[in-house]
């Protein structure tokens, strides 16, 4: 497999409001946790939408995905997932 050296990232920022250094720290989790199983042409896509008080992160890829049962897992703390790619 030939692994991807340049990740094309979108930003869609909606509300003024948001922490970015919180969400640069996000950003970089991201980029890390993905570059492992982000293949060459695969896109990664990172919107923020304001919803009354909060700011909802959304995140979409066009990479190999979660299995469904796994997906109930993906926010336990240093969670590591076999993917193939």
């Amino acid at each position: 497999m030939e692994r991807c050296a340049f990740y094309q990232i979108f930003l869609s920022f909606n509300s003024k409001s948001i922490f970015f250094h919180f969400f640069s720290k996000f950003i970089h989790k991201i980029y890390n946790t993905t570059q492992k199983v982000t293949k060459k042409g695969d896109t990664i896509f990172i919107k923020t939408e304001k919803e009354d008080k909060f700011v909802k992160i959304i995140i979409k890829d066009t990479g190999v995905g979660i299995p469904k049962e796994d997906l109930n897992r993906i926010f336990e703390l240093f969670l590591l997932l076999n993917l193939q790619v």
